[in-house]
């Protein structure tokens, strides 16, 4: 059986106003992390609007009645930079207006970082993890997956790492472990909560509470109590 990973990092309340020179404010910090080669895969897409949140409607939907998928048409697309210097170049000469959907592809993984996650195959599960299809930040609805307990509505900007193959047996919290236990996963996240830190994390509401337990191993946390803050997450396709 084929799957994905995607090994996710998000922001549960959109920022107040996002713009293209915030983007590529972010993309200049994140490349000085030093955690992504552009080898390929650098680029951007951005569509204008009121705000992030003013709607919770994907980019990619199934037309109805059909094999047709549908996608969201955006603003401004370009894609093949060299680095992401030059891509920041570009996000600034954007108009200064609200982003309403937006996906920065960030680069590979640097290889001391892609070995921290890889999985080999083993009797257990002869499919290896690879985090191969490499960083991505996305500013729109966020969900976690799971094929045994369905989507979840988390946040509304994340950064993604993308892979092939799914952690079993690894389970959810020993992925996140070997994650948080290689210092440049510590600095690509600090670039997030530095761009955009949570105004005073606060006790999250019961609803949020009641998600968290039905998330199970979603929820990568013993407090289902914790505040709202930036969280990790998973999405694992199969």
């Amino acid at each position: 059986m084929s799957c994905t990973t995607r090994l996710l990092y998000y922001r549960p309340e959109a920022p107040k106003r996002l713009t293209p020179a915030a983007l590529a404010a972010f993309a200049r910090e994140f490349a000085a992390s030093t955690v992504s080669k552009p080898e390929y895969g650098i680029g951007f897409q951005v569509g204008f609007g009121k705000a992030i949140d003013q709607d919770d409607r994907p980019t990619s939907w199934d037309e109805p009645g059909s094999w047709v998928v549908q996608e969201f048409e955006y603003d401004a697309e370009e894609d093949e930079f060299s680095d992401l210097a030059r891509m920041a170049d570009a996000l600034d000469g954007l108009p200064d207006r609200p982003i309403y959907r937006a996906t920065l592809l960030l680069g590979n993984l640097v290889r001391p970082m892609y070995e921290s996650l890889w999985r080999e195959p083993s009797a257990e599960n002869e499919t290896q993890l690879g985090f191969n299809y490499g960083w991505s930040l996305e500013a729109g609805p966020i969900e976690c997956f799971d094929p045994a307990l369905g989507p979840f509505p988390v946040g509304w900007l994340a950064l993604n790492l993308d892979g092939q193959g799914d952690p079993y047996p690894w389970t959810y919290r020993e992925l996140i472990a070997r994650a948080e236990g290689t210092p440049g996963y510590a600095a690509a996240l600090d670039v997030c909560r530095r761009s955009w830190p949570v105004d005073g994390p606060r006790k999250p509401g019961r609803k949020v509470v009641d998600q968290r337990r039905l998330m199970k191993d979603l929820w990568p946390y013993d407090d289902v109590h914790r505040p709202s803050d930036w969280s990790w997450g998973l999405q694992v396709h199969c």
